[in-house]
């Protein structure tokens, strides 16, 4: 399933996808598309700081599930 563009915490968030009815997940995203390089580092930096992941070449691990760096 896949819905188009929303907030980060909106995306994650069971709770917070409870505010919006018209959204068409059933659960927290597994997939995040950025809309440019800048914006997809900065969360990836914050990620690394804020949630005690590392990144090993273009993966992002530490978290639940493993994250694809593509660029």
């Amino acid at each position: 399933e896949y819905d188009g563009e929303m907030a980060a915490d909106v995306a994650l968030s069971a709770r917070a996808m409870a505010q919006y009815p018209f959204i068409r997940l059933t659960g927290p995203a597994n997939v995040l598309i950025m809309p440019a390089f800048h914006s997809a580092s900065i969360s990836t930096k914050m990620l690394q700081e804020l949630g005690g992941s590392t990144v090993i070449g273009p993966l992002l691990v530490g978290l639940d599930k493993p994250v694809q760096i593509v660029s």
